[in-house]
C-alpha cells in the first residue's frame, strides 16, 4: 500500500516537473527567447522515434533491458537467471506448492530459462530476423500466406500461447 502512495507521489512530482518545464518553454517561446531555440534543439536530437531507434541499433524492442540482456557477460547472465529462479520459486510457494519437493526442485531454473527463451526475440537483430525479405513490387494483388505458425507470451498474464493462422471458411 505504501509503495503504490509512494509511486503516485513520484509521479505527481514529474509531472508538476513537467507541467514547470512546459511552461517555461511557452514563456520563452513567446519572449523569442534564443535560448528556448537551443534547448528545443536539443530536446529534438535527444527524442527519436521507435522506428528511428530500431533502425540505429536492429532491435525489435529498444528498452534499457533488452540492452542489458544483449550486452551482459556470462556471469551476468547467470546472474540474471538465479534472480529469475528466486522470484520463480517464490511463486511456487505463494500458491502453496513445495518449491523442495522431487518434482519441483529444479522447475524455477527450468522456468527462468524458459521465460528468457520465450522473450529471447527482444534480443534479436530485426533486420537479421527480417533477412532483407521487405522490398518493393510493382503491383497491386494481395498475397497470401496460409498456415503461418505463431508463438509469443502474453505481456498481461505471462503465459505462452501458439497457434496456426489458418484462411476463415
Amino acid at each position: 500500500m505504501e509503495s503504490s502512495v509512494e509511486t503516485r507521489l513520484q509521479m505527481n512530482t514529474l509531472m508538476n516537473k513537467k507541467k514547470k518545464k512546459l511552461n517555461d518553454i511557452i514563456t520563452d517561446q513567446e519572449r523569442g527567447n534564443d535560448q528556448f531555440q537551443q534547448e528545443k534543439k536539443e530536446e529534438e536530437e535527444e527524442t527519436t522515434s521507435t522506428a528511428e531507434w530500431i533502425n540505429k541499433h536492429g532491435l525489435s524492442w529498444p528498452s534499457k533491458g533488452t540492452q542489458e540482456r544483449l550486452t551482459e557477460t556470462l556471469e551476468e547472465r547467470e546472474n540474471r537467471l538465479s534472480k529469475l529462479s528466486n522470484a520463480i520459486k517464490t511463486v511456487i510457494e505463494c500458491v502453496g506448492e513445495d518449491p523442495d519437493r522431487e518434482g519441483l526442485l529444479k522447475t524455477p531454473r527450468r522456468y527462468a530459462e524458459a521465460l528468457l527463451t520465450f522473450t529471447r526475440g527482444y534480443e534479436q537483430d530485426i533486420k537479421t530476423v527480417i533477412n532483407d525479405a521487405l522490398f518493393h513490387e510493382d503491383h497491386d494483388e494481395m498475397v497470401v500466406v496460409k498456415h503461418i505458425e505463431f508463438f509469443s507470451l502474453c505481456e498481461h498474464h505471462l503465459v505462452p500461447f501458439a497457434g496456426k493462422v489458418k484462411k476463415n471458411k
